[in-house]
């Protein structure tokens, strides 16, 4: 793989008391002034609704995910706006969800050693303007056991059904009990993954698409070898827009490999022979199926599956574009003269 020095690290935080003390430490910075409210609303939804998992014959138990934690490396030079701007796009390249503020992301600057980091704390869950309100049903149909005095399945000779499916809960006085929230109750699939390493290696992806974004002006004059998917259906936005941000990734580094043999000696040996390892990767990158060589195993590659299927097999595929690219550059200039000087 083309090395870089991109680093960032990503945990999940398990419950409230370890969001506030993130946020009683240090100076945060947040896409709302209101942030702390809009914890307190998010935090109190997740301690009403979140499951109870226990440890099942040594298997390791699930824990409820109240946010996403993410530590970015950046450079030592950036100044405030340049730090704030990098935040902001690469919150929206991670997903588009956060150009809007009812998804909130919190971050404060961080200094170890000679790194700099951000470090930043999101949630997936959208914050309503208003405060809503549900009233609160039964899931399924409710049985009793008469005898032993206790909930029962609807096979036990004893069984009693008190309620039906759908059947508003009353309390103890006779009113019908309702909820009120300020968030969704069902959250947005942004760290979705099969793989943890798949998601580690998107996330620093991400990095790399940010600085492409950064460099806009100079990255419209280059030349784009690989064309990105301009197909306009609302039902794969999302899988369309995670293939162009990796198209952009390759041109970005075939343009970095043209242009530096441009100024060098090679350019009139490598042309034709460059030209063709173009063409190859041209005839791999827009195909629905993919024979990974190592593996042995067919990849589809098309969009009528899940995003996080589309990210870890498109992860898949640009490992391979990439090692394929190294394979040719020490082949063709020089066995042993690494890709990162030009990086």
């Amino acid at each position: 793989m083309i090395t870089t020095s991109d680093y960032v690290q990503y945990q999940t935080l398990k419950d409230s008391s370890s969001i506030e003390n993130w946020i009683d430490d240090g100076t945060i910075f947040s896409n709302r002034e209101d942030f702390k409210t809009v914890i307190h609303h998010l935090c109190k939804y997740k301690d009403q609704n979140k499951y109870d998992y226990s440890k099942n014959n040594g298997k390791k138990a699930y824990s409820p995910i109240y946010a996403h934690y993410l530590e970015i490396m950046i450079p030592q030079n950036f100044s405030n706006e340049e730090k704030k701007s990098f935040i902001e796009k690469y919150m929206i390249s991670l997903n588009p969800c956060f150009k809007n503020n009812s998804f909130l992301y919190c971050y404060k600057y961080k200094e170890q050693g000679k790194g700099h980091y951000i470090e930043v704390i999101c949630f997936t869950r959208k914050y309503y303007k208003r405060k809503q309100r549900k009233l609160i049903t039964y899931n399924s149909d409710y049985y009793f056991d008469e005898v032993n005095k206790r909930r029962c399945t609807m096979n036990n000779p004893n069984a009693v059904r008190l309620h039906r499916k759908g059947e508003p809960k009353i309390n103890s006085v006779g009113e019908k009990i309702y909820q009120d929230y300020y968030c969704s109750p069902k959250e947005t699939e942004v760290f979705k993954y099969k793989n943890i390493n798949n998601l580690r290696t998107k996330l620093i992806k991400i990095v790399q698409y940010v600085r492409l974004l950064k460099n806009r002006d100079y990255w419209k004059n280059q030349i784009k070898f690989f064309s990105r998917i301009t197909v306009s259906t609302w039902k794969h936005r999302e899988k369309i827009r995670i293939k162009n941000q990796m198209i952009q990734r390759i041109n970005s580094i075939v343009g970095d490999i043209q242009e530096a043999l441009y100024v060098s000696r090679f350019w009139y040996d490598v042309e034709r022979s460059f030209y063709k390892l173009i063409y190859n990767i041209d005839k791999i990158l827009y195909k629905s199926e993919w024979r990974d060589s190592i593996s042995g195993r067919t990849v589809y590659l098309g969009l009528n599956q899940s995003s996080a299927s589309v990210e870890d097999n498109l992860i898949l595929l640009e490992k391979y574009i990439e090692e394929k690219i190294k394979n040719w550059w020490n082949d063709e200039i020089f066995h042993g003269y690494g890709l990162e000087w030009f990086r």
